[in-house]
C-alpha cells in the first residue's frame, strides 16, 4: 500500500458498515464534512448498535450531500474504507493518473473517500476524451474543501456534456479553468456558481480565457456554460468578449 494510501485509512477506517448502513438508509454521505450531519450519523449508529427501535423517530430532513453519479452511492455505501481505496487506487492508475498526481490525489485532506470516488467515475466518462487523466491533478491541486467540490463540480459537468450534449476532443487545463475541446474544434468553459455577476476579476479571467481559446482552439465561438443565473452586465459584457453563454444549465445537462 501507498504511503499516501496509509495515511487515508488512519483518517477513515473508523467509517462502520453500520454507519454506512444509516447513511444509505438517509441517503446521505458517510464521509460528509457537514458537522451537524455527521453528528446526527454518529447518534444514530449508536443507537442501532445498542439495538434502539426509534432511530426513524429522529428527524434527519437533511440533503443528501452525494453527487448525481448514481453509481457513487452504491460504491461509499458499501464498501469499507479499505476496499474503497484499493478499488479508487487501481481505477485511477487504468485511468492514467500519474505518479505525481497520484500522490497528491491520495493524501490531499480536502477530498473524502466520496470525492475521490466521484472524481473518479466522472473521468472514467471522459476516457475517450484526450487528455482526460489531468483532471486528476486539476482536482488534487484544492486548497480547501470549497475549491475541491468546486473542481470536482466541472470535472462532473464535462462528464455530463460529453455523454449527453457533444462528443469531446480534448481536455485542456489553463491557469483560469480547464476547457474542452469539442467534435466541432470549439472551446466549452464551464463555471459551477449559482449566480454570476461582473466583477474585475470575471473581466481578468474572461480575457485570460479567450485568449487561451484563441491560442489552443480553431473554433470561432467559445462556449461558456453556467450552472446558475448570470447578471445583465455578465451577460453584457461576456457576450461582448466573443462567448457564447449558457444559463441555468444543470438541468439540460440531467435532462438530455
Amino acid at each position: 500500500m501507498s504511503e499516501a494510501g496509509k495515511r487515508y485509512l488512519k483518517r477513515f477506517l473508523g467509517i462502520t458498515g453500520a454507519y454506512r448502513g444509516l447513511a444509505r438508509e438517509y441517503q446521505v454521505d458517510p464521509y460528509t464534512d457537514n458537522v451537524t450531519l455527521k453528528s446526527e450519523l454518529e447518534l444514530l449508529s449508536k443507537y442501532s448498535a445498542a439495538g434502539s427501535f426509534g432511530m426513524k423517530q429522529l428527524d434527519l430532513s437533511l440533503p443528501s450531500a452525494l453527487g448525481d453519479l448514481t453509481k457513487v452511492g452504491d460504491l461509499v455505501w458499501d464498501s469499507d474504507p479499505l476496499d474503497l481505496l484499493i478499488r479508487n487506487e487501481e481505477e485511477s492508475r487504468k485511468l492514467g493518473i500519474s505518479s505525481r498526481a497520484f500522490e497528491s490525489f491520495f493524501n490531499n485532506s480536502n477530498l473524502s473517500p466520496t470525492d475521490m470516488t466521484l472524481t473518479i467515475e466522472a473521468v472514467r466518462g471522459l476516457k475517450d476524451v484526450r487528455n482526460h487523466a489531468l483532471f486528476f491533478g486539476f482536482v488534487a491541486e484544492s486548497q480547501s474543501v470549497d475549491e475541491a467540490r468546486f473542481s470536482i463540480r466541472i470535472v462532473e459537468f464535462f462528464n455530463r456534456y460529453h455523454q449527453n450534449i457533444k462528443p469531446l476532443q480534448e481536455i485542456l487545463l489553463t491557469e483560469r479553468l480547464p476547457l474542452a475541446i469539442d467534435e466541432n474544434q470549439e472551446a466549452v468553459v464551464f463555471a459551477p456558481v449559482y449566480l454570476l455577476r461582473w466583477t474585475q476579476l470575471v473581466g481578468e479571467a474572461s480575457v485570460d480565457l479567450m485568449t487561451n481559446v484563441r491560442q489552443l482552439t480553431t473554433g470561432s465561438k467559445p462556449e461558456l456554460w453556467i450552472e446558475g443565473k448570470i447578471s445583465d452586465l455578465a451577460s453584457q459584457e461576456l457576450e461582448n468578449a466573443g462567448w457564447e453563454l449558457h444559463k441555468n444549465t444543470l438541468s439540460t445537462l440531467l435532462d438530455n
